[in-house]
């Protein structure tokens, strides 16, 4: 009883990271680099400024909250005498925490433990749910792919400091991001059927799915180069893969996070999904890093995060 009330405790800060997360993708890493080739002039002007600040302040508050619920994840798994997981946890936070003031003659050190610090922690928090025999096999396949996904975008950062004395950094982060890329496609179709098995989607996430996706496809077709400009900005997607494979991940995404937001106890894993849409493929500061992290041991949790219904 007393786990369960812990871990609803942590419900509030994942749906306030959810949040400011995706006020982010839209303003901070969008809006504001799509503004600044366009002329601001008169209102222009002012609406750009707003939509910059806010962007920031959300950038400022996915950080914050982000090493919060890290934080509060260790927590937890100290409570629960797992070791393994409180170590990584620990290790993950203290880097992150760190990561921006280190000075620049280390920084290459430090981003390389940090990532490896993150590639450990996926391992830790997936090696426990590939075996758990109460864990469908699509469920399974999403969580091998996703730590695939996030393992492959840091694993440049992991070996940067002693591949960089052969010359090949740059080919081992382009071949890291191309297998992120081709994963994080891949595992969208398991985790809406992860989702499904537990329950049909309704009226509402159909409709939402192929809106979502026919916009996204519209805009590919229609504008190919710079809606390939603008994802890249913001998921870090290259469009190696054919387009229509992109839609189709697009709107299995969609599917599993309006299934799972409307299934009892099951509501963590959407924000799990949402988590790892925000992080995007490619990670492009630490706190994404930390996004996709806590995006990964949500899909990843044996219990719900939400509190109970009340039974009267």
């Amino acid at each position: 009883m007393r786990a369960d009330l812990r871990a609803q405790a942590l419900w509030p800060l994942f749906v306030a990271l959810a949040a400011a997360g995706l006020i982010e993708l839209a303003f901070f890493r969008v809006a504001y680099r799509v503004g600044l080739f366009v002329p601001r002039d008169g209102p222009l002007v002012d609406a750009y400024g707003l939509l910059t600040r806010v962007g920031s302040l959300a950038f400022d508050l996915v950080s914050v909250i982000g090493l919060i619920a890290l934080a509060g994840l260790a927590v937890e798994s100290w409570r629960a005498r797992t070791s393994a997981r409180t170590a990584a946890f620990a290790a993950f936070l203290a880097l992150a925490t760190t990561l921006p003031f280190v000075p620049t003659n280390v920084s290459d050190i430090a981003h390389g433990l940090f990532s490896t610090a993150a590639v450990l922690t996926v391992a830790v928090i997936v090696a426990p749910a590939l075996v758990d025999r109460a864990s469908g096999a699509a469920n399974k396949l999403a969580l091998l792919l996703v730590a695939v996904a996030v393992t492959a975008a840091q694993y440049g950062g992991a070996v940067s400091g002693t591949a960089s004395a052969f010359g090949t950094t740059g080919e081992l982060a382009r071949a890291g991001v191309h297998i992120a890329e081709i994963a994080a496609v891949a595992a969208a179709f398991p985790l809406a059927i992860s989702a499904l098995a537990a329950r049909r989607i309704d009226r509402s996430g159909a409709i939402a799915a192929f809106a979502a996706t026919a916009i996204l496809a519209s805009a590919v077709i229609a504008q190919p180069y710079l809606s390939g400009i603008m994802l890249l900005w913001a998921a870090g997607l290259s469009l190696l893969l054919p387009l229509p494979a992109y839609a189709a991940a697009f709107a299995a995404y969609i599917v599993a996070v309006a299934t799972e937001a409307a299934s009892t106890g099951r509501a963590h894993r959407a924000i799990g999904a949402i988590l790892l849409i925000v992080a995007g493929v490619v990670p492009q500061s630490s706190a994404h890093v930390v996004v996709a992290i806590l995006g990964l041991a949500l899909l990843a949790r044996p219990r719900a995060l939400t509190p109970r219904p009340d039974p009267t």
